[in-house]
């Protein structure tokens, strides 16, 4: 099944489902890992996916992509046959003021498609999300905990004292914290 969205342009990018992406108990589970995953294509130019639930209720995102755009993104979505579309996530690159706000085309667009819709800000790291309730629209700010090991950003699901449960590209890793020196 192919969601078009914004056009019916085929030459627009396609965010298809990620082969072996291990499934999330929630739609918030799978858009923290979306987040993530789409905070790593550009902080340049904005990219975008769906979130997407199977008939088993498990629910995954794809894989974001860009159309390299500055302001915008179209784009086209794929899932699995028989999955319910979700939501909408794009990233917001922080080089305006508005990176942690909606725009008006992202209030349009999700009343437009009767569709939740998330911009993840790159720069600050939140996640805000455009509810559909009737008509009217609810945007709600989810911070997103990450940890950077390395150079590689990994998001923080627990904090456990001693050691975190970390999560990156839908694969889950415990991670032990340095002791201090005594």
């Amino acid at each position: 099944m192919i969601y078009t969205l914004l056009t019916l342009i085929s030459a627009l990018p396609l965010s298809a489902p990620i082969a072996g992406q291990r499934p999330y108990a929630t739609a918030q589970d799978a858009m923290h890992a979306a987040a993530l995953a789409a905070i790593g294509v550009s902080n340049v130019y904005e990219s975008g996916g769906a979130i997407y639930a199977t008939s088993e209720d498990a629910y995954y995102f794809t894989q974001p992509v860009t159309a390299h755009a500055t302001t915008e993104i179209d784009y086209r979505v794929a899932a699995p046959a028989g999955a319910r579309l979700i939501a909408l996530y794009h990233t917001h690159p922080g080089h305006t003021g508005t990176a942690d706000e909606f725009s008006d085309s992202d209030a349009r667009t999700a009343r437009r498609l009767r569709t939740p819709m998330y911009v993840v800000s790159v720069a600050s790291r939140i996640v805000l999300g455009l509810n559909i309730q009737g008509f009217s629209l609810d945007a709600t700010p989810v911070h997103l905990q990450t940890l950077t090991i390395n150079g590689v950003t990994y998001i923080v699901r627990a904090d456990h004292g001693t050691t975190l449960l970390l999560e990156r590209n839908g694969r889950e890793f415990i991670y032990h914290k340095p002791r201090a020196p005594s």
